[in-house]
């Protein structure tokens, strides 16, 4: 995974310089389209913070997945150690540790409730610690940040730099909103760079932005010499989707040599997760893929290029082809979320491919669906 990751001054375009070289004391709101770089970039801009001295810096976001992404990214200088990047929840059990360790044996089970119960508690516990207990602090995927959690950290240091984009908001966050009434200044990233043209278009059908901004076609500076794919896969049942799925990754595999291959899942529940790992074990290349699921770790381990995760998880990460199996789950409750949708497909790089059993969510089917004129007999 190490390859994902920016190596030379000259890989940055001009407006994701700006953001780095912003004034080392503020607060500073990032919003751009997905592959933009808002990852990569909070991760040079506290590099070069610690460069600059401020040594005593933190990297947060939500998923366990995705901090160990960003872990990957840290290079072999090591300018920042992996220890200062943490999720949330994380970084809140090690602040109630230090300062209030009583308040760990009432932590409710339910990750949203442990969430509101830490924010509760840790307004109190960081009244009482200086405005410079960090030298510098960067959220990702602050969209899915709480406003009273942005407003706990933005007090513990005099520079915080948050990044995100509201068309992927799958928490029900406010943290864009309560980052702009904290007067975080404003930096908007115009372009992205690794989400091709077909993607692309499959992802603004899904979600569309507001009237007053451009699509991501628009923004799109992908080098199409690499060709974007998209294709659904309809299936008679799970195992003829994974069955597909195996084939598929054999070709990507060969295709994209060095490259990673996300294998991305609604939900692991209802036998999905079973399903998929019977059949990748039984594949010849089963020694290459890593599964993030609740009994295993949620590492990118060298040696390791095809990863297992449900769409949560993937979130805020990249992968040259995407397979997205189940589909069909994708109906109701939160998975039916069009930001959800959006995200997911927005993981893949290059090629996207969408497994599915009877049918798709509304606006993923029209997607991928072929135009055409149709004569008026056609609907009887």
């Amino acid at each position: 995974m190490q390859g994902s990751w920016w190596r030379d001054e000259k890989d940055l375009q001009e407006e994701q310089k700006a953001v780095i070289n912003l004034a080392p004391q503020g607060k500073y709101l990032v919003l751009g389209p997905p592959g933009s770089g808002k990852t990569n970039l909070l991760l040079l801009r506290l590099k070069w913070l610690a460069v600059s001295g401020k040594k005593n810096v933190l990297f947060l976001t939500l998923g366990r997945s995705l901090a160990e992404f960003i872990k990957t990214g840290i290079g072999a200088k090591r300018i920042i150690d992996p220890g200062q990047v943490k999720t949330y929840m994380r970084w809140a059990y090690d602040i109630a540790a230090d300062s209030a360790p009583h308040l760990l044996k009432n932590v409710p089970t339910d990750y949203a409730e442990s969430r509101a119960y830490f924010s509760d508690h840790l307004q109190t516990i960081t009244s009482k610690l200086p405005n410079g207990y960090y030298d510098a602090i960067v959220v990702d995927e602050v969209q899915d940040l709480q406003g009273p959690e942005l407003g706990i950290l933005h007090r513990l240091t005099p520079s915080v730099m948050v990044a995100g984009d509201a068309r992927q908001s799958i928490y029900s966050g406010s943290g864009v909103a309560a980052a702009k009434q904290l007067q975080f200044a404003l930096k908007e990233l115009q372009f992205h760079y690794r989400i091709g043209k077909e993607i692309c278009r499959v992802a603004d059908i899904i979600y569309p932005p507001d009237e007053d901004q451009p699509t991501l076609s628009q923004r799109c500076q992908y080098d199409e010499r690499l060709p974007s794919t998209v294709e659904p896969i309809p299936c008679r049942d799970m195992n003829e989707q994974c069955a597909k799925l195996v084939e598929n990754v054999r070709l990507q595999l060969k295709s994209y040599p060095g490259d990673s291959v996300g294998v991305l899942m609604p939900t692991f529940k209802h036998g999905v997760l079973d399903t998929v790992r019977a059949h990748l074990n039984n594949a010849e290349f089963s020694n290459l893929v890593e599964y993030h699921s609740g009994e295993e770790g949620r590492e990118f381990p060298e040696g390791k290029r095809v990863f297992v995760l449900t769409c949560h998880s993937a979130k805020g990460m990249e992968f040259r082809a995407v397979n997205l199996v189940a589909a069909e789950r994708m109906f109701s409750g939160p998975l039916s979320k069009r930001t959800l949708q959006f995200t997911t497909v927005t993981r893949a790089k290059t090629s996207l491919r969408v497994y599915y059993t009877d049918r798709l969510p509304g606006a993923m089917a029209t997607a991928f669906a072929t135009e055409q004129v149709p004569d008026l007999n056609s609907v009887f």
